[in-house]
């Protein structure tokens, strides 16, 4: 079963990587929510590789605090910039 498992999980990962250009064709609100759910289903996929497939003792699962966190990087239209943190010289520039 970990054999099946894991060659799903190489399966499934391959066609995160392919949807990922599906963005573009995107309207600006639609890509927010695609990166919200793309990001969402992908640390779900993270989940069950770290527990190398194992789906079936307990629930994957996101903790809420990484929920807030996609949730806050993916569905306000933030710039870009104001997500980094800027160097010493440029807070200090500003």
């Amino acid at each position: 079963l970990r054999g099946l498992m894991r060659f799903e999980l190489e399966r499934t990962e391959g066609l995160y990587r392919d949807a990922e250009m599906t963005r573009q064709f995107l309207l600006p609100a639609g890509r927010r929510m695609f990166g919200m759910m793309f990001a969402t289903y992908r640390e779900l996929l993270q989940e069950i590789r770290r527990r190398d497939g194992d789906v079936f003792k307990r629930r994957v699962h996101l903790p809420l605090r990484r929920k807030v966190a996609i949730a806050a990087r993916h569905a306000w239209p933030w710039p870009a910039s104001t997500l980094q943190r800027a160097t010493p010289a440029q807070a200090a520039r500003r």
